[in-house]
């Protein structure tokens, strides 16, 4: 509830267009910084340092019980976790960052202008270093948030970055035919994502991927999932109940070693919270489109690419609701998206 009162802060009191530089630095640094710890993460096939203070990184190497593992040629690599809990969440993390680096690389133009203030001419943070290493800055970020994303070789993050980067194009070169195309490919994600239970029905092509560890157990929860909210559809089995309740619903034929909430976030709240909840989750999110659209080409289409990358990735995992850093993250991307509402608009 603390952190709701975050969004309602942004919402009436952040000035986006005073704030923006301040968006652009910390988020930038931030991503430099993640990415070289992740790189050196995967050079290392372990944690940099050995303990949990030091940039919140947690200790792990090859020995560590239940460590993300990926198959490069046949031999096993650990992806990069930076400071993130596993590599899915620091890749979907990166993936909202690159298409902010991407629109601030294609609109050179507003970053280059100067900002007006009470008639008052102020100099852009632009203006105090010379145009090249502008550039080049937002060029490494723009590529260090992209081959940060790799590292993780989260399959969800990849393919939010592309078709973020994709959505971003098709938006600005085709309007509002562009945003149609967006929310109908982001529409079809969302509702494939229901749908694991029934991979049976594509026969051999979907029993195969029935044999892949990471959707099986997928299906598993999800199949738990929906036995739980079919016996507790109004309230739920309560906040942060999930796994608490997870072994009363697992298949019988499931060994409990997967002990995590669905990897869908729509159906971990309808299933913890109920269906009044998960109503009010889709009205904000409404209500947050409703507010960029009516706004022209600019930095309101970021949020709205943001959103559906965060539409797409809750459909296969659960981070952006549950683990703090995306969490909040997702947070300020509504709050951001708020501020379009014409309450703040006159202000």
């Amino acid at each position: 509830m603390l952190r709701l009162f975050l969004v309602v802060y942004i919402w009436f009191e952040v000035k986006l267009e005073k704030e923006l530089k301040n968006f652009i630095l910390i988020f930038s640094f931030q991503v430099v910084f993640l990415v070289i710890l992740g790189l050196m993460q995967w050079q290392k096939q372990s944690s940099v340092f050995d303990n949990y203070l030091f940039f919140g990184e947690q200790v792990y190497d090859s020995t560590t019980f239940n460590v993300a593992r990926t198959t490069i040629n046949g031999e096993q690599r650990i992806p990069a976790y930076a400071t993130f809990r596993h590599p899915n969440i620091f890749g979907g993390y990166l993936s909202i960052f690159f298409i902010w680096a991407l629109y601030f690389l294609t609109t050179q133009p507003y970053l280059t202008t100067n900002l007006v203030e009470n008639n008052t001419v102020k100099k852009n943070w632009q203006h105090k270093f010379p145009i090249n290493i502008k550039m080049g800055f937002i060029y490494l970020v723009l590529i260090m948030a992209f081959v940060g994303t790799i590292t993780t070789f989260s399959q969800f993050a990849i393919l939010a970055v592309l078709l973020g980067s994709i959505f971003y194009f098709v938006i600005k070169y085709f309007g509002k035919s562009g945003v149609f195309a967006s929310l109908l490919v982001t529409f079809f994600v969302f509702i494939s994502s229901f749908l694991l239970t029934h991979l049976t029905y594509l026969g051999d092509f979907g029993k195969s991927f029935l044999l892949n560890p990471s959707i099986y157990r997928r299906v598993n929860l999800e199949i738990s999932a929906y036995q739980m909210i079919v016996q507790n559809p109004v309230w739920g089995v309560g906040l942060n109940n999930f796994t608490v309740n997870l072994s009363n619903y697992l298949p019988l034929s499931q060994v409990l070693t997967f002990n995590q909430p669905v990897h869908n976030t729509f159906l971990l709240i309808f299933a913890e919270s109920g269906v009044f909840v998960l109503l009010a989750f889709f009205a904000i999110l409404f209500l947050c489109f409703r507010s960029l659209l009516a706004q022209g080409f600019g930095f309101p289409v970021v949020l709205f690419i943001n959103l559906l990358q965060i539409i797409i990735l809750g459909s296969f995992d659960h981070y952006f609701y549950t683990i703090p850093q995306t969490q909040i993250l997702f947070l300020l991307t509504v709050g951001l998206s708020l501020t379009y509402t014409y309450t703040n608009a006159k202000v």
